[in-house]
């Protein structure tokens, strides 16, 4: 990963973790019950706990001066094919 590469992800988890994700989930959810909300598998504030946790841990492994050693590109012999971290970081955080 590069320096540009770097940053752009850094400021796409700063977008990403100002986002209000509780209130998205109360504009989101009519009944006003959030034990009723699943993502996949896990109730909402199971996946909010781990939502924070990824970008937390990685934002902190860019910040860490470890981060320019940490691939920008992965290619996955599965249905995912490759994930670009400032691509998906940006992405996400729209």
């Amino acid at each position: 990963m590069n320096l540009s590469q770097k940053q752009s992800i850094l400021n796409s988890i700063e977008s990403i973790l100002r986002f209000d994700f509780d209130q998205f989930i109360i504009d989101n959810n009519p009944s006003g019950n959030v034990d009723e909300i699943q993502f996949g598998d896990y109730s909402v504030q199971e996946f909010k706990k781990n939502y924070l946790k990824v970008f937390k841990q990685l934002q902190a492994e860019l910040e860490s001066g470890l981060g320019l050693m940490l691939p920008n590109q992965e290619n996955f012999n599965n249905e995912f094919s490759s994930v670009t971290l400032d691509i998906e970081t940006a992405n996400f955080g729209n």
